[in-house]
């Protein structure tokens, strides 16, 4: 199953409605990008205005403000048409309504000494670079062929991950864990109908979607594409 599709006409998201017989929350899950088209984010508000309770990341602290640097730089110059999901995506509105199971910077802290050395200095070396590099190509052109993700990772990921294994763990998967967690609790919590908008990071829709459909038997009852940028 694609969660994010790029061809040669551009990049869309699927945004997936799963529910359940068993339960009474629907879930409307939202892969989201950190560059996209102001329509991008502007379809996704649209879309999270009718949820009863939204589903949000965010690491606080500067580790992880240094590590997004790359995506704000380059949103925030607006090259090619694209911004940062910060910019783009303003949830201000909705902040009664806002679940955040995300890592505190004290757990990202502890995670992140876990680490090797080398590959902490790597990331927060690279990460500036990087940003200067997307600004002076433009992001699309920097993206590249790089923003596709589907349920199944490709060999490619699977050989990055090997290298990169307790970045991974940090990032990706404990993450998961967290978020899947709050996913069951909501579940289980809900007593009559309400609709919870998940709005994650593609690469965390995999463990959204397994969650979901294995341990709490949902299934997607709608798919539909929204474009991230053309």
């Amino acid at each position: 199953m694609q969660i994010i599709e790029q061809t040669g006409f551009g990049v869309r998201s699927a945004v997936l409605t799963l529910e359940s017989p068993a339960h009474q929350a629907r879930f409307i899950v939202f892969p989201m990008l950190h560059l996209a088209t102001p329509s991008f984010y502007q379809a996704v508000r649209r879309g999270l205005q009718d949820c009863d309770q939204i589903v949000v990341e965010g690491v606080a602290g500067n580790r992880t403000r240094l590590m997004t640097l790359a995506y704000r730089t380059a949103g925030r110059l607006g090259r090619g048409g694209l911004v940062d999901q910060g910019t783009g995506l303003d949830l201000s509105a909705f902040a009664d309504r806002l679940v955040r199971p995300d890592m505190t910077a004290a757990e990202f802290a502890s995670g992140w000494r876990r680490v090797s050395r080398g590959l902490r200095w790597t990331v927060l070396l690279l990460t500036p670079a990087i940003g200067v590099w997307m600004a002076v190509v433009g992001p699309r052109r920097a993206l590249g062929s790089n923003v596709a993700v589907d349920q199944e990772p490709t060999r490619e990921e699977e050989e990055m991950a090997d290298a990169t294994e307790t970045l991974d763990q940090l990032i990706v998967d404990e993450r998961d864990r967290a978020l899947c967690a709050a996913l069951v609790r909501l579940a289980a919590e809900a007593s009559e109908p309400r609709t919870v908008g998940v709005c994650w990071g593609a690469q965390h829709v995999r463990a959204v979607v397994r969650v979901l459909m294995g341990d709490l038997g949902y299934r997607i009852v709608d798919a539909t594409w929204v474009t991230v940028m053309d």
